[in-house]
């Protein structure tokens, strides 16, 4: 004859009387958010199913259990919820949060199907504790603990504030909506809309586009236009992007053009006498038609100069002779027994001495140098 496994450890759990041993379990206290709740081998506030019939001892001696009794009861949260402790099949040995202190149960056959445990000194620490299968929870329980004792057909399950109860929602009509909407008989097209303190119906058919440009500040939008805001309030604006055309960059303190600038004939004028600053950033140039100019000013008398490549710089005039100042008259009077260089046209037709009381006459635009 053989033995089934489970049946081997079945047995070793059943005592010379023919009764099971006490299944055991840890029971302890711990807080959670703020509350101490019962932890069930571990586990907050754990639904328990407690077979009737089978002995459960639950072991309380951890010292987080010091008042805090285990109790059980057929209502939820035992005496704190207006019931009181069931003890039919309970046995309790020791204080609870004391070594070796334990509660034994073993429920009969005619025990209550659910049960609670709770704390004998604090409310809400406990959960259920269910001593039949979920196949005989049926309506009557549960009509039972939404103090309900017969659910009328079209009821609603609604919390009433301390517990789930069944509601009449067809009761439930328009005219209820209505009232609370402080609307007695809404119209069609009304919408649902805050008022300040509650809901109500409002009429949005007379609702218009006049209304709307009232309200932008505008009394007519133009075609084109966007909705934009002001700093104060939404009004009507030219699209900056579309065929409205940009009105003004003002408010844009840093514009960026996505393209070339194109003035269609048009000329860049400045306002109140105002100068017109080209200034490129960092190493960039200022390049007009092709010719890049120099960014920096260059030394008094000096010209721009080429270098035949589209580049223009600073450099002295008449090509070095730097010492050469132009004349811009007829005629000059040089001191007596003084040497000149002059040229013209960049050819040299000096030096020349000019003798005491001598004027020499030099053609206007001609360069010349005291030696």
């Amino acid at each position: 004859m053989s033995i089934n496994r489970n049946l081997a450890t079945f047995a070793k759990d059943v005592q010379t009387d023919g009764s099971l041993k006490g299944i055991a379990v840890i029971v302890t206290v711990a807080s959670v958010g703020g509350s101490n709740k019962y932890h069930i081998d571990g586990t907050a506030q754990q639904d328990m199913f407690i077979p009737k019939g089978v002995k459960y001892r639950f072991d309380v001696s951890d010292s987080s259990m010091s008042n805090h009794p285990l109790r059980f009861s057929t209502t939820s949260d035992g005496t704190h919820g207006g019931g009181s402790a069931y003890t039919t099949g309970v046995t309790t040995s020791g204080t609870a949060g004391s070594a070796g202190a334990y509660v034994e149960v073993q429920f009969q056959q005619d025990a209550p199907d659910q049960l609670y445990y709770y704390c004998g000194n604090h409310s809400g620490m406990g959960a259920g504790a269910e001593t039949a299968p979920v196949s005989a929870y049926g309506d009557s329980d549960v009509d039972s603990h939404l103090n309900q004792s017969n659910p009328t057909s079209g009821y609603v399950l609604s919390w009433n504030g301390s517990d789930y109860a069944w509601v009449d929602n067809a009761g439930y009509t328009d005219a209820d909506v209505n009232t609370h909407l402080n609307q007695s008989n809404p119209t069609s097209g009304y919408v649902l809309s805050w008022n300040g303190s509650d809901y109500a119906w409002v009429d949005n058919a007379s609702y218009t586009d006049a209304d709307v440009n009232t309200h932008l500040n505008v009394s007519g939008a133009s075609s084109g236009q966007i909705l934009s805001w002001n700093g104060s309030d939404y009004a009507w604006a030219d699209d900056q992007s579309g065929s409205g055309g940009i009105a003004s960059v003002l408010a844009d303190s840093t514009p960026q053009l996505g393209g070339s600038l194109d003035v269609n004939g048009n000329a860049i004028v400045s306002a109140s006498n105002g100068n017109i600053a080209i200034t490129p950033n960092g190493s960039g140039k200022i390049v007009l038609d092709g010719l890049s100019w120099p960014t920096s000013d260059g030394t008094a008398n000096y010209v721009l100069k080429t270098d035949g490549s589209g580049n223009l710089s600073w450099a002295a005039d008449n090509a070095g002779s730097s010492g050469l100042d132009p004349v811009n008259t007829h005629s000059q009077t040089i001191s007596s027994n003084t040497t000149i260089a002059a040229t013209d046209n960049g050819f040299s037709v000096g030096p020349v001495s000019i003798a005491s009381g001598v004027t020499l006459t030099i053609s206007s635009g001609a360069r010349y140098a005291v030696i």
